[in-house]
């Protein structure tokens, strides 16, 4: 899984997105992160890579930790052998309104 989003210009990362995958263990994994779930606050590129994905539900999470300057655009891209993903399974969160096109959750089956 890939994010990838155009910062905000600046000298350093203005606009910060997070990407997290939570697995069907209920373990998340979080983008750029070598080990251990530190989240990545310097690049708009985070990358997850689960080399032997099990079966069953993934949730996918974008989430704007610190957008300065919003709302943030940004692409995902998903690859490997997907059972089925369905526009009723994506949730925004309401909680937060000068964030909800950022902060999203997309949940996904892989196949065995």
């Amino acid at each position: 899984m890939v994010l990838a989003y155009s910062d905000y210009p600046g000298q350093q990362l203005v606009n910060n997105l997070n990407l997290i995958l939570t697995d069907p263990t209920s373990t998340p994994r979080v983008g750029n992160s070598k080990g251990g779930n530190t989240f990545d606050r310097a690049n708009n590129v985070e990358v997850v890579t689960v080399p032997h994905a099990a079966a069953g539900t993934y949730e996918l999470q974008v989430v704007g930790s610190d957008v300065r300057f919003g709302p943030q655009p940004f692409a995902l891209v998903i690859v490997g052998a997907l059972a089925s993903t369905t526009e009723e399974e994506i949730e925004f969160d309401t909680q937060r309104p000068e964030l909800m096109a950022l902060n999203f959750a997309l949940k996904f089956k892989a196949k065995a």
